[in-house]
């Protein structure tokens, strides 16, 4: 995974985060996590792999 795709993962992440402590993103978080209920767990997971990667 290239240096810029991390970057975009985590923006992503951000941004969800970002929606989640909103009220008026609220809505739309709940959403999006009601349609794709595992999302924040694959990216938690691909942040977690790429600092691994970055380790070694």
């Amino acid at each position: 995974m290239s240096e810029a795709e991390y970057s975009r993962i985590k923006r992503f992440r951000v941004y969800m985060d970002s929606l989640a402590r909103s009220p008026a993103g609220r809505t739309l978080y709940d959403s999006i996590i009601y349609h794709r209920p595992g999302l924040m767990d694959s990216v938690r997971f691909i942040e977690n792999y790429y600092q691994q990667l970055k380790q070694k």
